[in-house]
């Protein structure tokens, strides 16, 4: 799909304004600094919903248009980017022209992106965790001591 990108980038005049990488492993896109480069992150891939790209992209503060699929929980839609229908190629195009050229619902929604992945940072999650582990370490040990009262 690279030449036929290419092709509707120079039929739309825009070939010096888009940046067409082809694909880029992973350890070599975190290091690159692509994602400062940029102002979206598009995801319309109807089987990779998983979050990993997204939660990425936000981190660098990229807002995102995403597929609708179940592991795109990240984006709340309307507020920290949007969510379109995989077969509406038409609403993709809608979000990502309404990003570009609504300065800002933009700038809105980036600050809410920046704002939101706070909670996905290392020290929150092992906050979390240690949290989690601990709860459980007091069930298992009362359901030991009792074991009528683990259920």
């Amino acid at each position: 799909m690279l030449n036929k990108a290419r092709e509707i980038t120079r039929e739309l005049g825009i070939e010096n304004r888009v940046v067409i990488t082809g694909q880029i492993e992973h350890d070599k896109l975190a290091k690159s600094g692509i994602f400062g480069a940029c102002n979206l992150f598009v995801l319309a891939s109807r089987t990779e919903t998983g979050p990993l790209a997204v939660l990425e992209a936000q981190a660098n503060g990229l807002v995102c248009v995403v597929a609708k699929g179940k592991g795109m929980k990240l984006v709340e839609d309307g507020v920290n980017g949007y969510i379109a229908d995989p077969n509406d190629k038409q609403a993709f195009a809608n979000a990502i022209v309404r990003l570009l050229t609504n300065r800002r619902e933009y700038v809105r929604m980036k600050k809410a992106t920046l704002h939101n992945i706070k909670k996905y940072e290392f020290a929150h999650v092992i906050d979390l965790w240690e949290k989690t582990y601990a709860k459980l370490i007091k069930v298992k040990k009362k359901s030991i001591s009792d074991p009528s009262s683990a259920f």
